[in-house]
């Protein structure tokens, strides 16, 4: 099945009025299925399937299939929603602010929240890291550290990380003013309350201001680390879907540019009106063409966060650390001709962190 059928397919779930499908014989509902479930984004086209069964039905298996999964990425979220309001309280009730990031204050930006395939529980808290991870190890002895956060398995079957900041550059010189700006952010992260669906308690998520800048911050890293996959993108068009004024879009073009993403902003406008058709008075800068086109190939070659890439080598949990670092490395020098900065700082950041964590992680 061709890009173009599965593109169409995505635009025609995302709209409601759209009614037409022009790409009925090349329809394959079998590997629509499997490619919306290697990109996470089940659940969010879910009514693009209901809406195309009426003109061309798949079998009942897909159908089947598309339902079940509909219905537990639902109570998914539900599940999610209450565990992210009692990490958000357990950090209260001690005294120590936090904010959720993404997962389900990303949801919370989608028409149906529980549409969205939920991940992990990430939580950004107010605090240096010593406190910070003094105070998990307290809470739950003997957790990993890690560079920008650590684990805090306080929930049975959720993984949840405490973060001392939200994200990171590899370029040390573009790190330095990420986590500046982070910190002139601070204080209004952590008091946008919001509350989540079918809950009755607020708990802070970032504000949309924010957040147009640290999810793009966040993709650009997992471009070079892990790869990033529809679903990444798929947040951001419902942040963009949010609106901005020009004065904001203004402040957030400048922010990209002095970190140094402007050129994957705008490879990333080119994906959002490609795959998912956003307007072009919602795009924060002018898309790219080439730019994009090499980025988008990267997402359907990868898959949600490279899962599906297989270009360079095994990517297992069992692979040494040498395995990982030269395939890492390997897979980094695709990205210097567009992404030099972080291209070939990302393999030197990996290697000055092996010595960091000897001195620095107990």
């Amino acid at each position: 099945m061709r890009n173009e059928t599965i593109f169409e397919f995505i635009r025609f779930a995302l709209d409601d009025s759209q009614t037409k499908f022009s790409h009925l014989d090349d329809l394959d509902w079998d590997a629509l299925y499997d490619f919306s479930e290697k990109q996470c984004i089940t659940g969010v086209l879910y009514p693009g399937m209901e809406k195309l069964a009426k003109i061309k039905k798949p079998s009942m298996t897909v159908m089947g299939n598309w339902y079940a999964r509909k219905d537990m990425i639902r109570e998914l979220n539900e599940f999610m929603n209450q565990n992210a309001v009692t990490v958000y309280n357990q950090f209260k009730k001690d005294g120590l602010r936090g904010c959720i990031l993404k997962g389900q204050g990303a949801a919370m930006l989608y028409p149906n929240p529980y549409s969205r395939n939920p991940g992990d529980i990430d939580i950004w808290v107010d605090g240096g890291r010593d406190e910070i991870v003094e105070y998990v190890n307290r809470v739950c002895p003997g957790q990993k550290q890690r560079y920008i956060h650590i684990d805090f398995p306080i929930l049975k079957g959720v993984e949840t990380e405490v973060h001392y900041t939200p994200s990171y550059m590899y370029a040390p010189w573009a790190n330095r003013k990420l986590q500046k700006w982070f910190k002139e952010q601070l204080n209004e992260q952590f008091t946008h309350l919001v509350v989540l669906p079918d809950c009755s308690e607020e708990i802070c998520i970032p504000t949309l201001s924010f957040n147009r800048v640290f999810m793009m911050s966040h993709m650009y890293k997992h471009l070079f680390s892990e790869g990033i996959g529809l679903r990444q993108l798929m947040d951001y068009y419902f942040l963009l879907k949010r609106g901005f004024t020009e004065a904001e879009r203004k402040k957030d073009v400048a922010t990209l540019k002095h970190l140094g993403m402007h050129k994957f902003a705008t490879a990333v406008m080119y994906v959002l009106q490609e795959v998912f058709g956003l307007q072009d008075d919602l795009c924060i800068v002018k898309p790219n063409e080439k730019a994009g086109e090499f980025l988008l190939s990267e997402i359907m070659i990868a898959g949600n966060f490279g899962e599906n890439d297989t270009r360079y080598g095994s990517r297992t949990k069992g692979e040494s650390v040498a395995h990982r670092y030269f395939r890492l490395t390997r897979r980094n020098l695709h990205f210097i001709s567009s992404y030099p900065s972080e291209a070939i700082c990302e393999p030197l950041f990996r290697t000055w962190y092996f010595f960091w964590k000897l001195f620095n992680i107990k």
